[in-house]
């Protein structure tokens, strides 16, 4: 349909759209000037998210996955536990349900709202609040990289799927979302009491869709020692905090110190509140220079310890590898963590006694561990490919907009 005078085609040959928007908007009416910009809003997004979509075509051009009934029922079954605290009633409809979007979408540098129409993806524009918390420059940036990668996910999955709905989807693109009483915010990781929604994390995208990763030493030829090598991450580090170790991540760092078969190293200083507070860290005995994943992957046994949340990608990559992850208990949770079972796809630890028993056990019995490594690598494949990932988004926003639907908060007005 022409927008201002332009065809969507011309629109696609012309995407910087070099006219002035004063020109463009001249003798036009409301409706024709938010289209023409809401166009514009389109091209520019298909063409920052060139570089993921190209990623995510490639990831799902390697792997052909055949529907899978008994993995739909494990997403849905996942969905509807997310859901359940919104089944409610109570939800805000009609005016007071825009007003309330708009108040997200203003109040808070990461909360953002996509407008959702059929396979059309739309972001409401961020505008100056006098109630809009103060956020670091950098941090901004990274939340607009997400909105993107995440505008661009949700655009492949409408298409894909064919959707048809009209609805509003808030997301909050810090790493443990916000919640709001009256509206289920998104987030990819939550802490497991929390009400939020669910969506693939974010080294999804970073990571390309780990289609190049691979472990080229098997089990048995990988030392029997415990790995984890990793940033500063989970507090704000002051002065204090780092001369007695008071965060989970230095607390084992230090503990591990003299292991000769724990190797725990904090090699990237991050969340330090003062220059003197970095000096100090990289002091510690226990930080080092970065080690590579290849270098990692000699061990049997892949460490993964929070710190703002979940290890991403590194639940990923250890679960993809030929060695055993060995998860230190967690209060957060990434969409797919329900489907993961102690003892059959990893190893769930308390502290550093817990990860010494598993290597005597191991140094015992070589290979006893080993069902564990090929479980998590085999449900690896199946659920953390892009076609699964894509498929529980799709279930995401279908169940999402029926959730909506029932709720009388379907297919609102735009702002």
């Amino acid at each position: 349909m022409p927008v201002c005078g332009l065809s969507d085609g011309l629109l696609a040959q012309n995407a910087c759209f070099p006219c002035s928007p004063l020109v463009l908007t001249r003798s036009l009416s409301k409706p024709q000037i938010t289209m023409a910009f809401k166009t514009l809003g389109r091209w520019l997004a298909w063409l920052r998210g060139a570089r993921h979509r190209k990623l995510l075509h490639k990831a799902l051009s390697l792997h052909t996955q055949h529907r899978d009934d008994e993995q739909d029922a494990d997403f849905l079954a996942l969905i509807s536990h997310q859901m359940a605290p919104w089944r409610q009633p109570g939800w805000r409809t009609g005016r007071p349900a825009r007003d309330l979007l708009r108040h997200l979408n203003t109040s808070s540098a990461s909360v953002f709202v996509f407008e959702v129409d059929g396979t059309q993806v739309d972001v409401w524009p961020k505008r100056a609040a006098a109630g809009h918390a103060p956020a670091d420059a950098a941090k901004v940036r990274m939340f607009h990289k997400r909105v993107n990668q995440y505008r661009t996910l949700l655009h492949e999955v409408c298409n894909r799927y064919q959707h048809r709905d009209a609805y509003h989807l808030v997301m909050d693109m810090e790493d443990i979302p916000a919640e709001c009483p009256d509206w289920p915010i998104f987030g990819f990781q939550k802490q497991k009491a929390a009400a939020n929604l669910l969506l693939p994390d974010v080294d999804f995208f970073h990571q390309g869709w780990y289609q190049t990763d691979t472990d080229p030493t098997p089990y048995l030829e990988k030392s029997v020692t415990a790995c984890f090598v990793g940033s500063s991450t989970g507090a704000q580090l002051d002065v204090k905090t780092i001369a007695a170790h008071n965060t989970p991540r230095l607390r084992l760092a230090s503990q591990f110190l003299d292991d000769p078969r724990v190797l725990f190293r904090i090699a990237q200083a991050a969340q330090c509140d003062s220059e003197e507070a970095r000096r100090l860290l990289l002091a510690q005995p226990y930080f080092s220079e970065p080690v590579s994943w290849g270098e990692q992957l000699r061990h049997r046994f892949l460490l993964s310890i929070d710190g703002n949340g979940a290890t991403c990608s590194r639940v990923v990559k250890s679960l993809r590898s030929h060695a055993v992850l060995v998860k230190f208990q967690s209060d957060h949770e990434l969409f797919y963590f329900p489907l993961m079972h102690n003892g059959v796809h990893y190893l769930q630890v308390q502290g550093p006694q817990d990860v010494h028993d598993i290597l005597d056990k191991e140094s015992a019995q070589p290979g006893h561990y080993r069902s564990v490594a090929q479980a998590g690598q085999a449900f690896a494949d199946k659920t953390l490919c892009a076609a699964a990932v894509l498929q529980y988004t799709h279930l995401m926003l279908q169940q999402y907009a029926v959730l909506l639907r029932e709720s009388g908060s379907f297919g609102m007005d735009c702002p």
